[in-house]
């Protein structure tokens, strides 16, 4: 089949100050750390009125076995981004200041290289076993989409929560 089977879809919306260029760095920390390849599949600036906005489609992707393969869509919207100097334990920073708003949805892709489904004996073949013999392990790689968008979502959110400083 090679059907993407989407099973988690998180949001995280944030206003206020952060580094766009130090959440780009997390989430590619994190991506190395769980040996995804990354993929930029969308990357667009616009200037605006009140200042830019900013559209990155990302979708890394991770082969666990020769038959299952993971998709982590990672979409960030930023809007009405300007610079902002801020103080930050004693020295004048530069950093962003707007609204950030991060889609992560996970995909699971059995059959990715399409084999199973060549022939339709194949393709019954295919069917038959992940429904009645492989359905453990089909669960297990679900179950890890799903912990992996987690931790990213919890890695993220961890960064955007966290800035206490002040406004100059």
């Amino acid at each position: 089949m090679g059907e993407y089977q989407k099973l988690v879809v998180q949001k995280l919306s944030y206003e206020g100050l952060f580094n766009y260029k130090e959440l780009f760095r997390i989430m590619d920390f994190w991506l190395r750390d769980k040996f995804y390849d990354k993929f930029e599949y969308r990357n667009e600036e616009y200037n605006t009125d009140k200042g830019k906005e900013i559209v990155t489609e990302f979708k890394p992707w991770k082969k666990v076995t020769d038959y299952y393969k993971i998709i982590i869509k990672i979409e960030f919207h930023l809007i009405d981004i300007h610079k902002v100097e801020v103080e930050r334990n004693g020295k004048k920073v530069m950093m962003d200041e707007g609204k950030c708003e991060v889609k992560l949805t996970g995909y699971l892709i059995p059959d990715y290289e399409h084999w199973w489904i060549k022939k339709p004996m194949h393709y019954f073949l295919r069917d038959m076993f992940e429904r009645f013999v492989y359905w453990y392990i089909t669960r297990k790689y679900q179950g890890m989409v799903i912990d992996h968008v987690a931790d990213l979502y919890h890695h993220l959110s961890t960064y955007l929560n966290v800035t206490p400083y002040k406004v100059h």
